[in-house]
């Protein structure tokens, strides 16, 4: 009897679970309509929001502009070890730029 019950609330964690990856799916895709995202990008952040789902789960009360900006602090360092390797470019710069704007924005 008890593994019936456990079993029947695994199924059920399981069904919110993926219900939650759903939602978060479709909103993804009606950002990444909405901002024209690359399809090629939409794909990349399609994966890492499945990936991010099966670490978090379905949390949902999170500061999204405060993670969005630490994100965005990463990016900047990735810049930097580019440019700590010779790898500096006229586009790391850009996108060093464009993250700074977006940061900006953010804040």
């Amino acid at each position: 009897m008890t593994e019936m019950v456990n079993s029947s609330h695994h199924d059920k964690t399981t069904i919110r679970q993926a219900c939650a990856l759903g939602a978060k799916l479709t909103a993804l895709n009606e950002t990444a309509r909405a901002c024209r995202i690359d399809p090629r990008l939409q794909i990349v952040c399609e994966g890492r929001m499945e990936a991010g789902h099966r670490m978090y789960g379905a949390e949902t009360e999170i500061d999204t502009q405060s993670e969005a900006c630490e994100e965005l602090a990463d990016a900047i360092n990735y810049a930097a070890i580019a440019r700590m390797h010779g790898a500096w470019t006229w586009r790391w710069r850009l996108a060093g730029w464009l993250v700074g704007v977006a940061w900006r924005v953010m804040r």
